[in-house]
């Protein structure tokens, strides 16, 4: 009896570690305003000879869920490949091989504020993959680059407020945040620490986002944690990452302070090694918090 309760101690003590732990803004509901389900039989949206999108909202059906608001929309690059599929309630993401993305974007949702949290777990399925790259970025609906079929580049992309780059190696994957590069005027990325994420495992990721002019607040696994205007918190499995030892990292200031953070995308691209469109990778569990505008 006593080994039978340990192993179920043991079994609760793992399951808290690797489940996903979400912080709630301080004045806002701690149910999520957005979410999108990915749950479907098995299927693939495959590149053919041409740069193909299928977008999903409540007015139109698409080869993704429609969404609770707003517009879901998946790219493929017309050279390069790089594919999706649909699978165990994920959507699996083929890298394309050249500058084209392979891109998963959401945007136009509603109820969202300038303060609002992202949620995402992501699995690089022990990919064999030794070289890609994966952006993230977060900001308004107001530039194109949510809707269209072009990857987050290096040039100034007005309405991002944040950009996050998995930088894919031999061995573990480089997480880096997006910031100007004043010498340069060009916006390009710099390392985060811990410096690497493993290619093994299930990693769930939390981002805080405060586009306001406030010093606010959220709680997260029992603590209140205060985020600066204009700055913004990650966690990847539980663990903050930081820039120049500081938690909170600086908005790459393309937004505008105190508009609306209301779109996402996840781009894929440049895997070539060992083969082209090695890089494989799934997302789920996408789901968006926010602080309401009359609490700001």
């Amino acid at each position: 009896m006593k080994i039978k309760l340990l192993a179920i101690i043991a079994l609760a003590t793992i399951t808290k570690a690797y489940s996903q732990t979400y912080g709630v803004w301080e004045g806002a509901s701690d149910k999520p305003i957005w979410e999108i389900n990915f749950k479907s039989k098995e299927k693939t949206f495959s590149t053919t000879v041409a740069t193909q999108s299928s977008l999903s909202s409540k007015e139109k059906n698409g080869f993704l869920p429609a969404p609770k608001s707003g517009i879901v929309k998946l790219t493929t690059a017309a050279n390069g490949g790089g594919d999706f599929t649909l699978i165990d309630n994920s959507l699996k993401i083929t890298s394309a091989s050249g500058n084209f993305p392979a891109k998963f974007s959401a945007y136009e949702i509603k109820e969202t504020s300038p303060v609002v949290s992202l949620f995402f777990d992501i699995s690089f399925d022990d990919t064999q993959a030794s070289n890609g790259l994966v952006i993230l970025g977060i900001g308004n609906s107001s530039n194109p680059v949510f809707s269209n079929v072009n990857q987050l580049t290096g040039a100034e992309q007005k309405g991002i407020f944040a950009g996050l780059q998995f930088i894919v190696g031999p061995n573990t994957i480089d997480p880096r945040y997006r910031y100007l590069n004043e010498a340069t005027s060009v916006y390009g990325y710099s390392s985060l620490i811990p410096q690497a994420i493993s290619k093994s495992g299930k990693c769930a990721v939390e981002i805080y986002c405060n586009n306001s002019s406030k010093k606010l607040s959220y709680k997260r696994d029992g603590k209140t944690i205060s985020i600066p205007a204009g700055t913004y918190n990650i966690f990847v499995n539980g663990k903050g990452l930081k820039s120049a030892g500081n938690y909170n990292i600086p908005t790459s200031g393309e937004l505008p302070t105190n508009k609306a953070i209301d779109a996402f995308l996840i781009n894929s691209s440049n895997n070539n090694a060992p083969t082209a469109n090695s890089l494989g990778f799934t997302i789920s569990n996408v789901k968006l918090g926010a602080l309401p505008i009359e609490k700001i």
